[in-house]
């Protein structure tokens, strides 16, 4: 069994048990899975990105190899539609704002701007491009919300 538990442990210790749930209760999402928990959602996902898996399928198939528990790949599946994107979205602000000033101003504009309110537009912002429900007033100004 190989051991490539680097990054969930790495993460692990970035985002404490308390933290997670600290978020997922702020959200109103109550987990009731006793295997296949958030924490283990975050970590297939990491490792997923991290090792390229194909699909659910392959990640299911491969996730022993990497010390997550066994599971379905249906687990998973159901397990990404059930927990709200907020989750998710609270959780990579909270692993940027615990990065340190070097780091999070090498981050591109578009991976940096997690809060939507925190980024300076330019002429062609990247970050906030694809949102078509914000509109830009002047070159410098910030993004103002309908």
């Amino acid at each position: 069994m190989n051991k490539h538990t680097t990054l969930p442990n790495l993460m692990q210790k970035i985002v404490s048990d308390e933290d997670l749930q600290s978020i997922i209760e702020a959200v109103g999402y109550h987990d009731t899975s006793r295997t296949f928990t958030v924490r283990t959602l975050v970590d297939f996902f990491l490792l997923a990105a991290l090792h390229e898996w194909k699909s659910f399928r392959h990640g299911a198939d491969v996730a022993k190899m990497y010390g997550l528990p066994t599971f379905h790949y249906s687990t998973v599946s159901k397990k990404a539609k059930e927990v709200p994107y907020e989750v998710m979205k609270r959780l990579f602000a909270l692993v940027v704002s615990k990065c340190n000033r070097q780091t999070r101003r090498s981050l591109p504009k578009s991976i940096a701007c997690s809060r939507l309110h925190d980024c300076h537009c330019g002429e062609k912002p990247s970050c906030m491009g694809a949102l078509s429900w914000g509109t830009i007033r002047s070159k410098n100004a910030r993004r103002v919300f309908p």
